[in-house]
């Protein structure tokens, strides 16, 4: 996967999630994704909103900020010209 695991954080940038996830519901895999994110104590999403989240890969990854904000934690960094 695409996550860079150093001391149970997890770090990528949004839009390798979201492909990455998009990739993973088109094999069926989704839940096996989604459960390696959830095993990292920090998500970091780098340049997170940087590029447009279509109507299909919104509802995931609202799931998973909303999973994160009730169990574990979630940082963004934003990037602004």
């Amino acid at each position: 996967m695409l996550v860079k695991m150093v001391l149970e954080r997890c770090m990528l940038t949004c839009q390798k999630l979201l492909g990455t996830l998009k990739v993973a519901k088109n094999k069926g895999t989704l839940e096996t994704e989604l459960k390696k994110i959830e095993r990292c104590r920090l998500l970091i999403l780098d340049d997170a909103f940087l590029v447009p989240v279509d109507a299909k890969e919104r509802p995931i990854l609202l799931d998973i900020i909303e999973d994160r904000h009730e169990r574990s934690r979630l940082s963004y960094l934003l990037n602004f010209l």
